[in-house]
């Protein structure tokens, strides 16, 4: 999974690199290895395991929703 900050879900390649914005990769990265989430240094991408629970993903939903309420204002 990528994480992108735009409008509208991007339907193709092109859509998608064009939402991408290495500032807000870079702030997003740091807010969750600040918190003790670790995810790729590019792309914001996040590998899981399909073990992966709901319990386990809490952590990362919480802070995701703390950075944006952040960066609203």
């Amino acid at each position: 999974m990528e994480l992108q900050f735009c409008t509208q879900a991007p339907r193709d390649a092109a859509q998608a690199r064009a939402a991408m914005d290495e500032s807000v990769e870079r702030v997003l990265h740091l807010w969750l290895l600040n918190r003790g989430i670790v995810i790729t240094p590019f792309h914001n991408m996040l590998l899981a395991s399909p073990m992966t629970n709901a319990d386990d993903a809490e952590p990362l939903a919480r802070a995701l929703g703390d950075f944006l309420a952040a960066v609203r204002t």
